[in-house]
């Protein structure tokens, strides 16, 4: 039986992340319990106010967002810098009989391949509308998500897959790995499987599965009027709906194992110990409850995943099943060619750009683990380096070039970051570092630069990295200090720890959880305010100015500001606690229309604080020192602008 919630809208973003949180909830028992619950006047919710520009605060972020699709529109020019009200009522008239625009195809090259993949490019509107289904649906999914799937997902990645593959190897002994490919995953997601996957986790508004196929079904610019196949990659929502897609996929493999319910589990716990029992390897004891089953460890990163088992027949067999499961269930095919079986033993695997092997070794399972970078794409990602490194000729000024070599060092972090958990990583970077500062070195003297070889902590960039490294880098002199181009080389290990199953966002020990973890800050809702007085004859008056800066992103960040200022005037120091009593002061009245509006050029403060800081007049009588300070402080801000 399917229970059906009905909900609230919520009329601001921090009813709208504790309705988020319910979903998860609710989602979560409902999934443990094995009963269905479903989730009715979504579209109600998915399009309230809160959630609107909860959605355009997340996406302005995005590079994506920069790019026009089919309608040359943009974030900034034709969102943010758009009168508020006027943004609101256009998204929500969207969607009243909603038609998807179709997407605009471009070809990116393949990694590793003469091939190109294609990626979709939506526009503007439908961005918005795609992320603010996803804010709403999001959770009902993620409660009910395999614990091991970590691709595209809230606080999950590559390098926790990375490291649960590891962790399987090294505990169990078990070597056979099948190392799975789907032909064009992307191209062939059948949309009727799809949305029927959608409807029995509990998305029963049958308004948004409408969207949602209408959105799935929009064609190609010059190429195809009607999409009756694929989601395009790119899209907003194509993610989640690749763990929808694969979500079957992934309880038929756990149903074989790690989640196999036993006629005789009353002798052993949840974790597959023996009850009673102190500690033990979880394999062993479900070989004593049922010694035919065949173990299969499933790790998956969107379609990119792995299956570790104990045998090369159970690992034929298991490939045999999967080949048939996704044929007939999910109508999609398993790459013959690309989905190998491997004994890590005798060589590595392939996973997310690591390469994976096992040796013999003193641990309970006979194995050590060891994970190196993917040579090849390592040299592919060195070789855009190389690009990078020419182009420092291409510099107009020094200045310039200081600005391409921070391009670049940020280039050669982002590689290390990524790699670092690697436990071979120094190795296979190693002399590649030495060839990319070599060709640095001469590059930057090409144009006659004032180069030179510098100990990296005599360097002024990069401080936390360069401070304790002695190693010689090529740097260049800029006015009385050098400025470095950082190493391949420096690169530190790092210990990655395995996914908590209960950190995630949806729920307060999850976001705790992570906090402890990162040493984040937690989370701030966005402060919804009520439109004074003031603003709204400001913006009565100044419709037909459509540079005005009391715009869209001007009443979205405030509410932002609100939060960074911990709801306290900016001027006086005290709480506003009247919502009518509120005015966000620009700090900088001559930046661009850009800029003008962003978090760190607004200031929380009272109304009355406000017109001191835009009046003339002497306080020294009326206000305490402190607030007299903070007064004078912006005034004088104001009259340098005007000098």
């Amino acid at each position: 039986m399917c229970k059906k919630q009905q909900l609230r809208v919520p009329d601001n973003e921090e009813e709208l992340r504790q309705l988020q949180d319910d979903f998860y909830k609710t989602a979560r028992e409902g999934f443990m319990k094995n009963e269905l619950v479903g989730f009715k006047n979504l579209k109600e919710i998915a399009f309230c106010k809160a959630n609107i520009i909860t959605a355009i605060h997340k996406l302005k972020a995005n590079r994506g967002s920069r790019t026009p699709g089919v309608d040359d529109e943009v974030m900034r020019e034709n969102i943010l810098e758009q009168d508020y009200e006027e943004v609101i009522t256009r998204v929500m008239k969207t969607v009243d009989n909603y038609i998807s625009k179709p997407i605009r195809r471009v070809y990116i090259p393949k990694a590793g391949s003469i091939d190109m993949r294609p990626i979709g490019i939506q526009c503007l509107i439908d961005k918005i509308v795609q992320e603010c289904i996803r804010n709403v649906i999001e959770p009902i999914l993620e409660a009910q998500f395999f614990d091991h799937n970590y691709g595209f997902r809230p606080l999950r990645d590559a390098h926790q897959a990375y490291e649960r593959v590891k962790k399987i190897l090294h505990g169990t002994g078990y070597h056979w790995v099948i190392e799975g490919d789907i032909t064009q995953f992307f191209d062939n997601v059948n949309h009727n499987v799809l949305t029927g996957a959608l409807y029995h986790m509990g998305i029963k508004d049958r308004r948004i599965l409408q969207m949602i196929k209408v959105m799935l079904r929009a064609g190609i610019m010059n190429e195809i009027y009607y999409n009756d196949i694929g989601t395009p990659q790119g899209g907003i929502l194509s993610p989640l709906l690749a763990n929808v897609y694969l979500n079957k996929f992934d309880n038929f493999i756990v149903r074989e194992w790690e989640e196999k319910k036993l006629k005789n589990v009353s002798r052993y716990n949840k974790s597959g110990k023996r009850k009673g029992q102190k500690s033990g390897v979880i394999q062993q004891t479900l070989k004593r409850a049922a010694p035919n089953m065949k173990p299969a460890y499933l790790i998956r990163y969107a379609d990119d995943w792995v299956v570790v088992t104990n045998t090369l027949n159970n690992a034929k067999k298991l490939k045999s099943r999967i080949h048939n499961f996704l044929k007939t269930h999910l109508k999609l095919e398993l790459s013959d060619k690309k989905t190998r079986i491997t004994n890590v033993k005798k060589k590595a695997i392939n996973f997310l750009g690591f390469l994976i092997r096992a040796r013999a070794g003193k641990s309970k399972s006979g194995l050590i683990i060891h994970g190196k970078p993917d040579k090849e794409k390592l040299v592919r990602k060195v070789l855009k380096l190389k690009k990078n490194i020419h182009d420092f000729k291409k510099s107009a000024n020094i200045e310039n070039l200081i600005h391409k070599i921070n391009l670049y060092n940020c280039r050669v972090r982002g590689i290390l970051n990524y790699y670092k958990v690697a436990s071979h990583i120094y190795l296979g970077v190693s002399k590649i570092a030495y060839e990319l500062s070599g060709l640095v070195f001469k590059v930057l003297r090409s144009c006659k630069a004032p180069v030179k070889w510098i100990p990296a902590d005599e360097t002024r960039n990069l401080t936390e990295i360069h401070k304790i490294r002695k190693q010689l880098i090529p740097a260049i002199k800029y006015k009385d200090f050098w400025i470095g181009v950082t190493n391949l080389n420096f690169v530190k290990w790092e210990l990655v720890s395995l996914k908590n199953p209960k950190e995630t966002i949806y729920t307060a020990e999850g976001r705790e959880l992570y906090r402890r973890r990162t040493g984040k800050q937690r989370r701030l809702n966005r402060k919804d305010l009520t439109l004074s007085i003031k603003y709204s004859e400001i913006i009565s008056h100044s419709k037909k100015n459509s540079k005005s800066i009391y715009n869209f992103e001007f009443f979205m960040n405030r509410g932002y500001v609100y939060n960074v200022d911990k709801g306290r005037c900016r001027v006086c120091g005290n709480v506003i606690e009247d919502n009518t009593d509120i005015e966000a002061h620009h700090i900088n009245l001559t930046l661009p229309i850009d800029k003008i509006n962003r978090v760190q050029n607004l200031a929380t403060v009272h109304s009355h604080c406000h017109n001191m800081i835009h009046s003339s007049k002497d306080f020294s009588n009326v206000i305490p020192e402190k607030m007299r300070k903070k007064v004078l402080s912006f005034r004088s801000k104001l009259r340098e602008q005007k000098l």
